[in-house]
């Protein structure tokens, strides 16, 4: 059988070797590396089995070759232990939110660290193959570093949008109309929904994103009420009221006759299913996972803000 591969990242050579000796001598095969870009290619490149990553390396850090690595296709699946020599809560949690699976302290003991690669490694399951595609160069890695800063700060910028006006207490239609506008940055949708759920009834908001011929909207407003009862067990909605917006432009576009792809992402509160936002049209068949990932995240944000509207403009 062939040996499970280790990945050793470490910018201390008595760490790396001691790490590399232990290893070895528990029949895995070890793979070493001296910073984060180092890292990162020898994992894309040779499909090692396992990561273990101090945080303070040069030119890359842990937590940055962390979180390319659980963003990378071919990497993401691996599981990473982040090693550092720190302990502190706030370490820990970022370590924890930039991917790594596991968090061990270099003052634990040799065994246990040895105990921790055992574990994974016995239920992770078989070897992975040897990719066969190029080697990563230190320049694409960089790239692809670049690339997903840019992502991050821009989906850091769309929930900042989102926040923004919830901060600036519109009316309710303004409120929705302006989340949905951000919605529309991330997916060119047809229509747009939100919908609201009231004990057993469903109160949806709907958006006209692009013109539509009445029957896509009416099979919009029946996918969003299918997607409601499944996301609550297949619990019956006892009543159902849709409200139709269309903002000022959205009929300059030409009339889509088929409501294309269709994709909701449910908001759940203790439990329960409190919301959900769906959305229509042909580019949301082309979303990606990661995409539809984030839509989910803006999903919760932006029935927060629009509850909270609905609750003010009540009151």
């Amino acid at each position: 059988m062939k040996a499970l591969r280790v990945l050793v990242a470490d910018d201390s050579p008595l760490v790396l070797r001691m790490i590399e000796k232990m290893l070895a001598g528990a029949g895995y095969g070890v793979l070493t590396a001296r910073d984060g870009l180092e890292a990162i290619e020898k994992a894309v490149a040779d499909g090692v089995d396992l990561v273990i990553m101090d945080v303070m390396m040069p030119r890359m850090n842990g937590y940055q070759a962390c979180r390319l690595l659980k963003t990378e296709p071919s990497t993401q699946a691996v599981p990473v232990i982040i090693l550092t020599s720190k302990d502190q809560a706030g370490d820990r949690f970022w370590g924890l939110e930039t991917g790594a699976d596991y968090y061990i302290t270099k003052d634990s003991e040799p065994q246990r660290i040895l105990e921790l690669v055992k574990n994974i490694l016995s239920t992770d399951g078989r070897a992975r193959p040897r990719p066969a595609e190029a080697r990563s160069t230190g320049v694409d890695i960089l790239s692809r570093v670049n690339d997903l800063l840019d992502r991050k700060l821009y989906e850091a910028t769309i929930l900042s949008e989102i926040g923004r006006v919830a901060r600036s207490l519109m009316q309710f239609d303004e409120t929705f109309t302006s989340v949905m506008a951000l919605v529309a940055r991330l997916v060119e949708f047809t229509v747009g929904a939100m919908a609201f759920v009231e004990q057993d009834d469903l109160e949806v908001e709907v958006l006209l994103n692009r013109r539509a011929a009445p029957a896509v909207v009416d099979e919009a407003k029946a996918r969003v009420l299918q997607a409601a009862v499944a996301a609550r067990g297949g619990e019956p909605i006892g009543r159902i009221h849709a409200r139709l917006h269309a903002p000022p432009g959205s009929g300059h576009s030409a009339e889509e006759t088929a409501l294309g792809a269709f994709a909701s992402f449910p908001v759940v509160t203790n439990g329960r299913l409190a919301g959900l936002l769906a959305v229509t049209g042909r580019p949301v068949g082309r979303l990606t996972a990661e995409a539809q990932a984030f839509l989910a995240q803006v999903a919760n944000q932006a029935y927060i803000v629009m509850e909270n509207s609905r609750l003010f403009e009540r009151v």
